[in-house]
């Protein structure tokens, strides 16, 4: 049976969630210093889905083999010895497009991940990129009446560029096909001719080889969680940023990360809505989804 899935590490640190839960939940007091993310317009994102507080170690993915999923976390696992996780001292806060993260520090966690997508890769689905599948993405950017020339412009682009690549087998999760493709396409066109332009290029040459999420190609680094996925573009970062260093740092305690989290499928409680940013549109989409949910936690070497 095919299963929605991924692997993190659900962070613990009580302090840290005491400051972010109510955010999520919707608990929040006006002089909470997370307010500016929810008043007027709750900011959130696509957070409430992801099953608490985390560090994403593989990425969500279908899987037609959980047993042999979580047999195989279990060995990389059980290879590795607790390891520290701590904050980013130099630079604790981050935007990454229209997330607001938490950058964390520890290089052995980055060889657990490193060392778990390697492992579990071949057993995420993937699936050619269909003529249908382009077809509704060609009705849903006229049917959301945003920019549509120019993003039916990048739509065939990337059409073009991925036929050209002799049609690749991709992720079949919705946030790491046709969307994901979409993305790294607007990225690598709009970056020519500046200092990104050699990597953007990389990172879509990087998706259509090896078919996985295209920040894979540089595990060594970015390391974090993420308080919300939906900044609007009216939200003052810098300022944000400012705001809400210290509390984070201070509440972001050193933790020793001893377990990790195989995530699957809520079905026993309600779908949560969301906002996530669609690249085919550039938009915000609300929807409703299953959030995940932990469904074994492996330990790490004793």
């Amino acid at each position: 049976m095919e299963t929605h899935c991924a692997v993190y590490y659900m962070i613990e640190i009580e302090s840290f969630l005491d400051l972010v839960t109510p955010f999520w939940d919707g608990t929040l007091y006006a002089n909470h210093v997370l307010w500016p993310l929810y008043h007027p317009v709750r900011q959130c994102g696509e957070v409430t889905a992801w099953g608490g507080a985390h560090v994403t170690l593989v990425d969500d993915g279908i899987t037609g083999d959980l047993s042999q999923l979580t047999e195989s976390v279990g060995a990389v696992a059980s290879s590795l010895p607790p390891m520290m996780l701590e904050i980013n001292t130099e630079k604790p806060l981050d935007i990454f497009g229209t997330a607001l993260v938490v950058r964390l520090v520890s290089a052995k966690l980055a060889e657990l991940r490193a060392r778990l997508i390697k492992d579990t890769c071949h057993l995420f689905c993937k699936a050619p990129i269909t003529d249908a599948t382009f077809q509704f993405a060609d009705w849903w950017i006229r049917s959301r009446l945003c920019n549509v020339t120019a993003n039916l412009r990048y739509l065939e682009h990337a059409w073009q560029i991925y036929q050209n690549a002799n049609a690749p087998l991709l992720p079949q999760t919705r946030h790491f096909a046709l969307g994901h493709l979409v993305k790294l396409v607007k990225e690598a066109e709009r970056a020519k001719g500046t200092d990104r332009e050699t990597d953007k290029a990389a990172a879509l040459e990087y998706f259509l080889e090896y078919g996985q999420p295209s920040h894979y190609r540089k595990l060594a680094s970015g390391i974090h969680t993420t308080i919300a996925s939906g900044l609007l573009p009216t939200t003052d970062r810098a300022s944000l940023i400012e705001t809400l260093e210290t509390p984070i740092r201070t509440a972001f305690e050193p933790i020793k990360v001893n377990r990790i989290a195989i995530m699957t499928e809520d079905w026993d409680s309600a779908p949560v809505a969301v906002q996530f940013w669609d690249w085919l549109t550039e938009t915000f989409v609300e929807e409703t989804r299953r959030a995940l949910k932990v469904h074994e936690f492996v330990p790490l070497k004793n």
